[in-house]
C-alpha cells in the first residue's frame, strides 16, 4: 500500500476538523522472502556495548532462531565491540559503531562498521595453546575464539570504514515442522 491510499483509508469517515496521524516507521524490516534485518548503532563507548548484545538478543528471538544455535554470537560481538571501543579510535572523539544483522535462507550475517584505524583482525595469529600459561604471548585468544564460533569470517575496507563480517548456519527456525522433524520430537 502506497502512503497515499494508506492516508486515504486511514482518513475515510474521520469528521471534519478531525486530526489523522500517521507514523511510517524504518527500521527493523521483515522482506517478502522471509528474511529479516535489523542495524543497531552505538558510538565508542564501553558502556553502550551491552544494549547492543541484548537488541541482538531480541532479534534472534524475532527471527526464531534457536537459543543453542545462536550461542557464543553475542560473546563474540561482546569481544570484537569490546576491542574496537579500546583500541581503535586514536582521536578521543565520538564515533558510531554500526551492527547489521541480516537473516535469510537459514544464515545470519553480522557486519560490524566502524570508522576506526584501518585493522584487518584476521591478520592476528593463532594463539599459542600449547605449553604453560606463563610462557605464551598475550593476547590473541578473542579472536581464536571468533573464528571458532563463526562459520566464516571476512574483512573488507571500504570508503574508510573496516566492515568485519561473521557468518553463521542458524539451522532452522524453531517453531516449524521441519525444525521438529530434525531434531526427531515431532511433537512427542
Amino acid at each position: 500500500m502506497s502512503a497515499a491510499e494508506a492516508l486515504d483509508a486511514a482518513g475515510a469517515g474521520l469528521q471534519p476538523g478531525g486530526v489523522l496521524g500517521l507514523i511510517f516507521f524504518k527500521g527493523r524490516s521483515r522482506r517478502p522472502d522471509d528474511s529479516m534485518s535489523e542495524t543497531i548503532s552505538i558510538t565508542n563507548e564501553n558502556r553502550q556495548i551491552a544494549s547492543a548484545i541484548l537488541q541482538m538478543e531480541k532479534f534472534r528471538e524475532r527471527c526464531g532462531i534457536d537459543e543453542n544455535t545462536f550461542a557464543g554470537l553475542d560473546l563474540a560481538v561482546d569481544e570484537l565491540l569490546t576491542n574496537l571501543v579500546s583500541y581503535a579510535f586514536r582521536d578521543g572523539a565520538c564515533h558510531r559503531i554500526d551492527i547489521d544483522l541480516d537473516f535469510s535462507g537459514k544464515r545470519l550475517c553480522i557486519d560490524i562498521r566502524d570508522d576506526g584505524a584501518p585493522f584487518n583482525p584476521l591478520d592476528i595469529p593463532p594463539p599459542r595453546l600449547d605449553g604453560e600459561l606463563g610462557e605464551r604471548e598475550v593476547g590473541g585468544l578473542g579472536m581464536h575464539f571468533v573464528r571458532n564460533i563463526a562459520d566464516e569470517i571476512t574483512y573488507r575496507r571500504e570508503a574508510n570504514w573496516n566492515i568485519l563480517r561473521l557468518t553463521k548456519n542458524m539451522g532452522v527456525p524453531q517453531g516449524t515442522g521441519e525444525a521438529a522433524h530434525e531434531r526427531g520430537s515431532l511433537g512427542r
